[in-house]
C-alpha cells in the first residue's frame, strides 16, 4: 500500500469521522440507507475461513436463486428447498452441518478436513475466478457478493431513470412476438415483467433500490443475456446471466484533466489497482456505482500516483 492519506466512501449518507491507525491519519466515508424501505435485502453467502466452510442463506431467497447457490457449491445432496420451506434441517445435520438460525438466515458451518491454507485460496479461486489470471478477491468474500459494483455496457442499455427505477432496453433489429424481463428483481418469473415496443427495440420499466441484479432477456420463448452488457456471471446452466448494479454513490476526482487513466481502489475490492476505472469528464474523472452499506477506505490512482481524495476534508 502506498504512503499518505486514505479516503474513504460515501453514498445517500455521508458520515466523516477520523481514524488513527499510527501515526496514520485515514478519512472516513459511511455507506448508509437514508431509508429503511429501501434497505438492500439479505443475500446468500458463502465463505472459507479458519478451516470452516460457511453458508448464510436469507429465508426470503428466491427459488431461482437458491438453485444457482446449490449448482455452484455443489449442495445438491443438503435438501436446502426443504429447509428453507420447512425447516428440516436434518439431512444437513446428519451430513456434519452445524445448523443455527435467526429470524432472517439461517447459517450452515462445517470444517473441512485436510485443508491448509493454500488449499482454501485454491478453492477460493476455482469458485470466485472468471479468468485464467487468478481472483481478485479476498478471502471470505465471493466475487458474486463484494461490496463494491460498476457497469460495463457496450451501450447503455440499462439507465437508472430514479432512486429507486430503472429501465431496460433490448435493441432487436427482427421485431419478435413477444419479449419478457426476468432477473433477481422479480424473482425470476418469465411473465411477471414484459417489455413494450419501441421504434428501435423493447423497453420496461421496473422498481430497483440500489443493489446488485441479475436478469436476462426471454425473447419469443429464448432465454437470451445482454448482447450490449459486458458483465455477466454464471448462471449455473451453462450460460450467463446479466448483471446490473443500481447505482447509490458516484467517484468523483476533478481537474486531472491531463491524466490518461484514474482509477479508485479501497477496502471495497481488496486494494486492487487496476480494476475501477473512473470515465473522463468535462470537470475531471467520475464514476457511478453502487457500494453495499459500511465504512471503506480508498484512494485514487491517477496515471499509477496514489493520492486521497482531496475534497474529503479528514486526512
Amino acid at each position: 500500500m502506498q504512503g499518505g492519506g486514505l479516503s474513504m466512501v460515501a453514498s445517500v449518507s455521508i458520515v466523516n469521522r477520523i481514524i488513527k491507525i499510527g501515526a496514520l491519519l485515514v478519512s472516513c466515508l459511511l455507506i448508509l440507507c437514508a431509508n429503511p424501505l429501501f434497505a438492500q435485502k439479505e443475500e446468500p453467502i458463502c465463505t472459507f475461513e479458519n478451516g470452516l466452510m460457511r453458508i448464510t442463506i436469507p429465508y426470503d431467497i428466491g427459488v431461482g436463486q437458491l438453485d444457482s447457490l446449490v449448482i455452484q457449491y455443489n449442495l445438491q445432496d443438503l435438501n436446502l428447498h426443504m429447509g428453507i420451506a420447512k425447516g428440516d434441517w436434518e439431512k444437513a445435520k446428519q451430513d456434519g452441518w452445524d445448523v443455527r438460525k435467526n429470524r432472517k438466515v439461517v447459517i450452515l458451518s462445517r470444517p473441512v478436513d485436510g485443508w491448509d491454507q493454500q488449499d482454501f485460496g485454491d478453492l477460493i479461486r476455482m469458485l470466485f475466478s472468471n479468468s485464467a489470471t487468478g481472483p481478485e478477491v479476498q478471502p471470505g468474500v465471493p466475487q458474486l457478493f463484494e461490496p463494491c459494483g460498476v457497469n460495463d455496457f457496450i451501450s447503455a442499455s440499462v439507465k437508472r431513470t430514479g432512486d429507486s427505477t430503472a429501465t431496460f432496453f433490448l435493441k432487436w433489429p427482427a421485431l419478435p412476438g413477444n419479449v419478457f424481463l426476468s432477473g433477481s428483481f422479480n424473482n425470476w418469473s418469465t411473465l411477471a415483467t414484459p417489455m413494450q415496443r419501441v421504434d428501435s427495440g423493447w423497453v420496461a420499466a421496473v422498481e430497483l433500490v440500489p443493489g446488485k441484479y441479475l436478469y436476462k432477456f426471454i425473447v419469443d420463448g429464448n432465454w437470451m443475456s445482454d448482447p450490449q452488457n459486458n458483465k455477466t456471471e454464471e448462471d449455473g446452466y451453462y450460460g450467463n446471466n446479466s448483471v446490473y448494479y443500481q447505482t447509490n454513490h458516484a467517484f468523483r476526482l476533478t481537474g486531472n484533466s491531463q491524466a490518461q487513466n484514474v482509477f479508485v481502489a479501497g477496502s471495497f475490492n481488496g486494494w486492487i489497482d487496476n480494476k475501477i476505472r473512473l470515465q473522463k469528464t468535462a470537470s475531471g474523472w467520475e464514476l457511478p456505482s453502487f457500494v453495499k452499506e459500511g465504512t471503506y477506505t480508498y484512494k485514487y490512482i491517477v496515471d499509477g500516483q496514489w493520492i486521497a481524495d482531496p475534497v474529503n476534508p479528514l486526512k
